[in-house]
């Protein structure tokens, strides 16, 4: 129980860093991260978002909400609907993905 208490601390600690830095993410007791995440500038996180591995995202980029992203690099101008399982992939500029 300490353990879940203090990993919802870690994850929300992140996500202020990432607000702090510029990214848009809607809901940080709705956002997990487990690894690293790199964002770009203009990035919206919607929530109910878990980011895996290493994620990098490039400028202007939105990610809806219901999302896994495992070990994937956006790069700009991507959208990401919701409800997608995203694994080792890169995708290109101005990509829309999902249903």
């Amino acid at each position: 129980h300490d353990l879940v208490q203090l990993e919802r601390i870690w994850m929300r600690h992140r996500a202020h860093e990432l607000i702090r830095s510029g990214v848009c993410i809607r809901d940080p007791n709705r956002f997990e991260l487990y690894g690293d995440l790199h964002c770009g500038k203009d990035v919206v996180i919607e929530p109910n978002c878990q980011f895996y591995g290493t994620c990098v995202i490039g400028d202007n980029c939105n990610i809806a909400s219901h999302n896994s992203l495992h070990n994937v690099h956006l790069e700009d101008n991507v959208c990401i609907k919701s409800h997608c399982v995203l694994e080792d992939t890169k995708i290109k500029s101005g990509a829309r993905v999902g249903p």
